[in-house]
């Protein structure tokens, strides 16, 4: 007869303090994601840019808090996994919103002392979600980006 590897289905409650550091190490992440995608001048970065994002995010839960927290069940880990992307889509919608209202577009570069202005925006965004929503709605309708010269819009 042939044994198979069956998970417990336990998980340790430290994995809760590591999901924690998780969701601390997204926030600059976020923001760093949210400037590479405005500032790039290629698509195929931006491409790229978010699938090592998203793979990032995945390889920082499945390390910190699957691995190091020993979650064995695997609703948990799939909990887990599901509210860090979240998270991590806030933050970076946040950070967006933060850079793309900011100073920084219309001075036309990224400067450091009004990219903390921006990023203080985002914050603000981060706990204001009311706010946020109504931010990405004037995106959706005016549109925030153009191609080939024609604004795109929703």
């Amino acid at each position: 007869m042939l044994k198979h590897y069956k998970p417990a289905g336990g998980f340790s409650p430290a994995s809760f303090a590591y999901f924690l550091l998780v969701a601390a190490i997204l926030l600059p992440l976020s923001a760093a994601y949210a400037i590479i995608t405005i500032y790039s001048p290629l698509i195929y970065v931006n491409v790229i840019a978010a699938g090592g994002f998203a793979a990032l995010v995945g390889i920082l839960v499945s390390f910190l808090v699957i691995k190091i927290g020993k979650v064995r069940s695997r609703s948990m880990g799939f909990f887990f996994g599901l509210i860090a992307a979240l998270i991590a889509v806030y933050f970076q919608w946040a950070a967006w919103l933060g850079f793309m209202t900011g100073d920084n577009l219309y001075y036309g570069g990224f400067d450091l002392s009004s990219a903390f202005e921006d990023l203080k925006y985002g914050l603000h965004l981060l706990t204001n979600p009311l706010e946020m929503l109504r931010a990405m709605n004037l995106f959706y309708v005016e549109g925030a980006w153009t191609v080939e010269g024609t604004l795109v819009k929703g």
